[in-house]
C-alpha cells in the first residue's frame, strides 16, 4: 500500500508543525502529532510526495524502509512540453489552499497518477532509455520499482563484458535521430551526467522550440546547459542533424519560410548575424533601412534561446512607430498565443471584476490572456519598448 505525505515546517525552528497523509485505502490524516503520522504511514510499503527527498524526509524519519517516490523529479521527465502539468509550477505544487498538508498530499496523489499514465504513453525505447539512465538514482529508483518496470534488454554475461551498455545506447541514437548530433560523446554524458542527459532528452523529444527544462532543474543540475550544448549546439560538421539544424539557411526556412537571406550591396549581413548566433557569439550589427533587421534579429534570438535553454525572448524596440508592425510579423510566424505586446499603444483593458475574480465576466479570452501576460511577461515572445523594458525590470 502507498501513502502520500506532506509536512508544514516552521522555517525558524526547522520543526514540523503539521502533518498530512493520504493512504491508498482512502484514509486521510491531518494532525500535529508525529506519533499519529508514524502510525498512519507505517502500514505502507511505499511513500510518495512532492519534493520529499530533499525536504519532508529530513523531518519525518520514516520507520522501516519504504519505497520512496518523489513526483518533483519525475515531472520534467514526463511532462516536458508546454503547458507542462497544471499541478506544477517550477518546483512547487499548485494547491487550492495554503498550509494544508492533507490537501497537498491529495495533489501529490493526483500528480503521481498522471505521471504513471504519461510513463505508459512513452514508446518502449524511450522507457528503456530513461530506465538505463536513472534506475539506480535515489530520485527515480522508487518510481521504477513502484510501476514494476524492468529492463527489456538482458544480455548474456559474455555480452555484458564484450558490449557493455551498447544496445540501449543504440536505442538512444535511434530514438533521437535528427534531433541531436549523432557524434555526441554519449559515453561521457551517460557516465558523468545521466540525470542531466535524461532531462535534456525529454525536452528534445517534446518537439517544441518553446519548451524548456524548469528553472529548478537548471539550479539543481546546472550541467543541463552544457549537456544540451554538447547534444545540439556543438557541430561535428558531418551528421544530418548538424548539417541541417546548425545551418543558417535551414533555420531561415524552418522559422520564417525563406530560402535565402537578404543582402545589401552584396554583403550578406543577415546571414552573418545568424551564423554568429549559431557559433554562440555576441555581436553588435547596424543594418541599413530595408536590410532585414526584423528577421535577422529574431533568428539570432531564436538560436541563442534554443542554445541556452531559455524560455522567452524579450524583443526591445526604441520606437512605438514600428513596434506594432514587428509584433504582427512575429504573430504570423509564432502564433497569436506566443506573442505579447507591452507598450503604451497596446490596450488590454478588462473590467475590474475580471481582475479580481478571473475571466468570468464575459471579457474576450485574448484580452484576459494579454493582461495577465503583461503582468508577469509569461509568454515566449515579449515585444516592448526600451522605456517599458526598464520599468519592468
Amino acid at each position: 500500500m502507498i501513502a502520500f505525505i506532506d509536512t508544514e515546517v516552521n522555517p525558524q525552528t526547522r520543526k514540523v508543525e503539521d502533518y498530512g497523509a493520504l493512504r491508498e485505502d482512502g484514509a486521510l490524516l491531518h494532525s500535529h502529532s508525529k506519533s499519529d503520522f508514524d502510525a498512519f504511514v507505517s502500514e505502507c510499503d511505499s511513500v510518495c510526495g512532492h519534493n520529499i527527498i530533499r525536504h519532508d524526509l529530513k523531518y519525518t524519519a520514516l520507520r522501516g524502509n519504504p519505497t520512496i517516490i518523489d513526483t518533483l523529479f519525475l515531472s520534467p521527465l514526463l511532462f516536458p512540453k508546454r503547458p507542462y502539468h497544471h499541478l506544477v509550477k517550477d518546483d512547487k505544487l499548485q494547491v487550492d489552499e495554503l498550509n494544508n498538508p492533507a490537501n497537498d498530499a491529495m495533489k501529490a496523489r493526483d500528480l503521481l497518477n498522471d505521471e504513471i499514465a504519461s510513463w505508459h504513453q512513452l514508446s518502449p525505447d524511450r522507457q528503456e532509455i530513461y530506465y538505463q539512465l536513472l534506475h539506480n538514482k535515489p530520485e527515480f529508483e522508487g518510481f521504477f520499482k513502484y510501476v514494476g518496470y524492468s529492463s527489456a534488454l538482458r544480455p548474456s554475461f559474455l555480452g555484458r563484458i564484450l558490449r557493455p551498455q551498447s544496445d540501449w545506447k543504440q536505442l538512444m541514437v535511434k530514438e533521437f535521430v535528427g534531433k541531436v548530433c549523432q557524434h555526441s560523446d554519449l559515453d561521457t554524458l551517460v557516465r558523468q551526467y545521466p540525470i542531466e542527459l535524461a532531462y535534456c532528452l525529454a525536452v528534445i523529444g517534446a518537439d517544441d522550440i518553446f519548451s524548456i527544462t524548469p528553472a529548478w532543474v537548471t539550479r539543481n543540475y546546472p550541467q543541463v546547459v552544457n549537456v544540451m550544448k554538447m547534444l545540439r549546439d556543438t557541430s561535428c560538421g558531418d551528421c544530418d542533424y548538424c548539417l541541417q539544424r546548425l545551418d543558417a539557411h535551414s533555420g531561415l526556412r524552418e522559422f520564417f519560410g525563406y530560402d535565402e537571406f537578404r543582402t545589401f550591396d552584396g554583403v550578406p549581413m543577415q546571414q552573418q548575424a545568424v551564423e554568429s548566433a549559431i557559433r554562440g557569439e555576441s555581436l553588435l550589427t547596424i543594418f541599413p533601412t530595408g536590410g532585414g533587421k526584423t528577421i535577422a534579429s529574431m533568428s539570432f534570438a531564436l538560436h541563442h534561446a534554443m542554445r541556452n535553454n531559455m524560455d522567452r525572448i524579450i524583443y526591445v524596440i526604441p520606437y512605438t512607430s514600428i513596434i506594432e508592425q514587428n509584433a504582427a510579423i512575429f504573430r504570423d510566424i509564432f502564433g497569436e498565443d506566443n506573442v505579447v505586446e507591452h507598450h503604451s499603444n497596446a490596450s488590454f483593458e478588462v473590467r475590474e471584476e475580471t481582475r479580481r475574480h478571473g475571466n468570468e465576466s464575459g471579457d474576450a479570452p485574448e484580452q484576459y490572456r494579454n493582461i495577465r501576460a503583461t503582468e508577469n511577461w509569461d509568454a515566449p515572445v515579449i515585444v516592448t519598448t526600451a522605456v517599458q523594458f526598464f520599468e519592468s525590470l
